[in-house]
């Protein structure tokens, strides 16, 4: 810096941003990173809420993320002041938001299928299965063994499935 004074070049022009006056720098202020108990290690910045919002506009809109129905609609009034400086009196409708439970009910037999802990088996398949099939699946079961189709397929039917595909 001294040699580009004493060679007439002008070293204020740069840095505007970063100069308080002629000589002093405005030092940057930057984030605390989050430590682990006062340690060395380092977490990760959680990401911001307008970043989180989007994501989750995104979501919503693709249809991962259910929000529900509206119910219970309430009026509010809400008073603003416009750019010409009038009060101004608007009138917004807000929903409270229900998720039947319907579809709480298909989610998470979905998500109990696709863990493999919920196997359902309808009745065509009970019906389609041969004396032995239907014997291995009660031992599976820990249920007794039964000679008989239709009451090995009876007490199948009415014993909770409790095994993994």
């Amino acid at each position: 810096m001294i040699f580009s004074k004493d060679n007439g070049i002008n070293v204020h022009n740069f840095n505007k941003q970063s100069r308080i006056s002629g000589r002093d720098y405005l030092r940057r202020v930057r984030r605390a990173k989050y430590r682990l108990l006062k340690s060395r290690i380092s977490l990760a910045t959680p990401r911001p809420s307008k970043q989180l919002k989007g994501i989750f506009r995104s979501q919503k809109g693709k249809g991962i993320k259910n929000i529900g129905i509206h119910v219970a609609p309430k009026l509010f009034k809400f008073s603003t002041i416009n750019k010409e400086g009038q009060l101004t009196e608007m009138n917004k409708t807000i929903y409270g938001r229900k998720i039947p439970l319907q579809d709480i009910i298909q989610a998470e037999n979905k998500r109990l299928d696709n863990a493999g802990v919920l196997y359902i088996t309808s009745d065509e398949e009970y019906n389609s299965m041969t004396l032995l099939n239907l014997q291995n699946k009660l031992t599976t079961l820990n249920s007794s063994n039964i000679l008989s189709t239709s009451s090995a397929r009876d007490i199948l039917a009415e014993l909770p499935e409790q095994h993994s595909r």
